[in-house]
């Protein structure tokens, strides 16, 4: 876990904690008001989940925790698109709730929202980019998908590269990110379920993940460049 990370959780406890290595974009924004919300029940997050412009039934619009990435609550659309979840908290002061949306055949899409009150969030998710396992990935980093992870997509998210894969069989999934010269990355790889199965900061590539798959389903890997000046980097997965 990268340092700034621990200063967020140990911030009440460790005052003196330094943060100065925090990455300015991957903070996650703090509220603009400090009023505290009024007592009485947590707000609710609604909206539509769109697909090209049209409404999507079936998309599975989940709440997060923040220690393990686990569904704390979740909802399915209805014919048109549309949900709603109560019961929304945020998960600290810093980076408000951790939202994910999740169709097969679409990537999953997954950000923080702060939320003191009943809040509106609209969602388009787009198809998904399939790789096999095996496969070599070269790939320039991310620059028009954003996403959000227990280190990282604070704000308006931070910039990220994804791609899904079935795998063929049940067993130890690793997947290693590396860069030349050595960059640091963060990772993670997403269950079918919009939960996430490992979250990696890596300060140096190469970068490794490993996540127990189950056969004939599709995970999402989601990588996140830190350096400015890294421009690609190579993806290979294997399922020994």
């Amino acid at each position: 876990m990268r340092p700034w990370l621990i200063c967020l959780f140990a911030v009440v406890l460790a005052p003196g904690c330094d943060d100065s290595r925090t990455p300015s974009s991957l903070l996650p924004s703090a509220p603009t008001s400090t009023a505290s919300p009024a007592a009485g029940p947590a707000p609710s997050l609604s909206g539509i989940v769109r697909a090209a412009g049209r409404p999507m039934a079936g998309a599975t619009v989940a709440l997060l925790t923040f220690d393990a990435g686990a569904l704390r609550a979740s909802t399915v659309t209805g014919g048109d698109g549309s949900y709603s979840l109560p019961d929304v908290r945020n998960v600290s002061p810093y980076s408000g709730a951790l939202v994910s949306v999740s169709k097969p055949g679409f990537f999953t899409d997954t950000r923080y929202v702060f939320v003191t009150r009943d809040q509106n969030l609209d969602i388009e998710l787009r198809p998904t980019e399939a790789i096999a396992v095996g496969e070599v990935i070269e790939s320039a980093v991310g620059v028009d998908a954003r996403c959000a992870s227990l280190g990282y997509g604070g704000g308006s998210g931070a910039a990220c590269r994804r791609f899904a894969l079935t795998v063929p069989r049940s067993g130890q999934l690793e997947v290693t990110v590396s860069s030349t010269p050595a960059a640091p990355f963060d990772g993670t790889v997403l269950r079918p379920d919009g939960s996430i199965g490992i979250y990696v900061a890596a300060p140096l590539s190469p970068m490794r993940l490993t996540l127990r798959v189950e056969a004939g389903l599709t995970y999402q890997i989601d990588v996140v460049h830190i350096n400015p000046d890294t421009r690609d980097f190579e993806l290979k997965t294997s399922l020994p």
